[in-house]
């Protein structure tokens, strides 16, 4: 089903063909209960829209807001994601394995950590399924425009024969935009993931349960974190693996 699909859709339909959407939507609006939530259905772009078609709040940072239309909501989650986006920038600049695929992947478990532990995603972007696995469906617009502001600039730089991609933040980023555990567990994402190349970034998230259920393009509601939580392994984690394998091999 693609995301223009839900604006059409009968209600009931994709609340019981897809249950993860019907548990956003209890979240995101305080419904509880299927006949109260298949009175709403899903608009284009996973937007939540009542029977009269006008959409409800999203949640961004916990709190509820006006319509994705309004301005002064879009300027508060794009300064959120700009910023995000200069703070990873800025802390993976010494990664040599950090280009564009890791930096998307970096920006999703942080953001789909943050809901499954806080309640709440830190940017309410929307992440997309693709091939290499999930992206930031406003990335490159909004990188675009850093960019032409001289917030950014990539860089291309030579990784084993390939031509990486890395984007370097050309100032300080404004961590007024989120709270300590916010900045924590974006901290703990890129620590977790710091040893990983863009290959290995991308394995790991293609074994997200939201990941594979989604259609090419698709948006991946955060909700599919109870299918399970979206977390990078744990250095010891990985040590661990590493001995099993290196036990299997020998």
């Amino acid at each position: 089903m693609s995301p223009t699909s839900y604006q059409t859709a009968p209600p009931r339909a994709i609340f019981q063909s897809r249950p993860c959407f019907r548990a956003e939507a209890e979240y995101r609006t305080g419904f509880r209960g299927c006949q109260q939530a298949a009175a709403l259905q899903w608009g284009a772009g996973g937007l939540l829209v009542d029977e009269s078609g006008g959409v409800l709040p999203s949640v961004i940072g916990g709190k509820g807001v006006a319509p994705p239309d309004s301005a002064m909501a879009a300027k508060a989650k794009n300064d959120r994601f700009r910023e995000l986006i200069l703070y990873v920038a800025r802390e993976t600049e010494s990664d040599p394995r950090c280009g564009k695929t890791k930096l998307y992947k970096i920006l999703f478990y942080a953001d789909f950590w943050a809901f499954s532990k806080l309640g709440h995603s830190i940017t309410g972007e929307e992440y997309q399924k693709l091939q290499n696995g999930p992206a930031p469906r406003q990335a490159l617009p909004v990188i675009r425009a850093m960019v032409r502001d001289r917030l950014c600039a990539w860089a291309e730089r030579d990784y084993f024969g390939k031509t990486q991609q890395k984007l370097l933040a050309l100032r300080e980023p404004d961590l007024s935009h989120f709270n300590g555990e916010e900045v924590a567990i974006v901290r703990d994402v890129i620590r977790m993931l710091w040893s990983m190349d863009a290959s290995g970034v991308s394995d790991l998230s293609h074994r997200f349960m939201g990941w594979q259920l989604a259609g090419e393009g698709e948006t991946i509601p955060y909700s599919t974190v109870a299918l399970g939580t979206p977390r990078p392994p744990t250095l010891r984690e990985i040590e661990y693996g590493r001995q099993l394998a290196a036990e299997l091999i020998g």
